[in-house]
């Protein structure tokens, strides 16, 4: 724990000191002229990466690579390059270089997992790989996020609640997490969690983002499947009741794949009587929005 501490305080962007204690002496190495020559190379390298010019990040942080080939990180962006331009193996071969150099690359771990559970269908290996990752760091809720949301669409509900309700403890603020319980409560056919916990997410991200636009579309998704299955029904049914008992003629429900809306039930044949006592054929549609 002591050398753990010490190399996160003594870390400058990629590069880590080699720290060993022996007979109770603590024992530092900094590459001094290293990190004077590769820290600004190396930012440059994450401002392309967020740019996605990922064509050009690949060519320098290649030639990082190949003057100091023993820093895990430089493998590690080098993978999630490959991984953008959908190089999965690839990708998968840079971050074992990362790992072969430090097995204690947090997110060379999680971008392995996610790769093996996403691209290649295989959740068995992606967890070994994710325990990995949680042992280095237990109150990580960023990390254990991610591992259930990739669990739930993988098919491993129960896997992926043990893993939110551990960063629950950890950070019950976090935004994120009640987007994975939305998901997860979707996955489980709970419309009704899914939608609250959708906008729990939206009320505790104040940031229009991507994460925001997800959870805008869980619970839109969610109301629709409320709407649809339990209120819309109730509401139609209702009225329907109504009319019938109104003008004493049979009300004919059928659904009109033609409209835009959301739900798309229609009274398409409702017979009434008229002043003449003659029938009349009145083509309805009811909305409900």
């Amino acid at each position: 724990m002591l050398k753990q501490v010490i190399e996160q305080f003594y870390t400058i962007g990629p590069c880590k000191p080699r720290v060993t204690i022996i007979h109770g002496i603590i024992d530092i190495a900094i590459e001094g002229d290293l990190i004077e020559k590769h820290n600004s190379r190396y930012r440059k390298v994450l401002d392309l990466c967020d740019a996605r010019r990922f064509e050009e990040a690949k060519e320098q942080i290649t030639q990082l690579i190949k003057e100091a080939p023993h820093i895990s990180e430089y493998h590690r962006v080098l993978g999630q390059i490959l991984s953008e331009e959908g190089e999965q193996d690839d990708a998968i071969n840079s971050l074992i270089d990362a790992l072969r150099w430090d097995p204690k690359n947090h997110w060379a771990l999680i971008m392995t997992g996610n790769i093996l559970a996403r691209y290649q269908n295989d959740i068995d290996a992606a967890m070994k790989y994710y325990e990995c990752a949680v042992q280095h760091k237990p109150d990580d809720y960023v990390t254990l996020t991610l591992i259930a949301l990739n669990l739930i669409q993988n098919g491993r509900a129960e896997a992926a609640r043990t893993y939110l309700d551990k960063a629950f403890e950890i950070k019950p603020a976090y935004p994120n997490m009640y987007y994975a319980y939305a998901k997860l409560a979707e996955a489980e056919h709970n419309d009704k969690q899914a939608f609250e916990m959708a906008v729990v997410a939206l009320f505790k991200n104040p940031r229009k983002d991507l994460l925001y636009q997800q959870s805008l579309q869980a619970a839109t998704k969610a109301a629709n499947e409320i709407i649809d299955a339990e209120v819309g029904g109730d509401i139609v049914n209702a009225f329907a009741a109504r009319l019938e008992e109104e003008f004493g003629k049979k009300i004919v429900i059928e659904e009109d794949e033609a409209l835009k809306t959301a739900a798309r039930s229609s009274l398409p044949k409702i017979t009434t009587g008229s002043t003449t006592g003659s029938n009349t054929i009145l083509n309805t549609r009811l909305f409900i929005i």
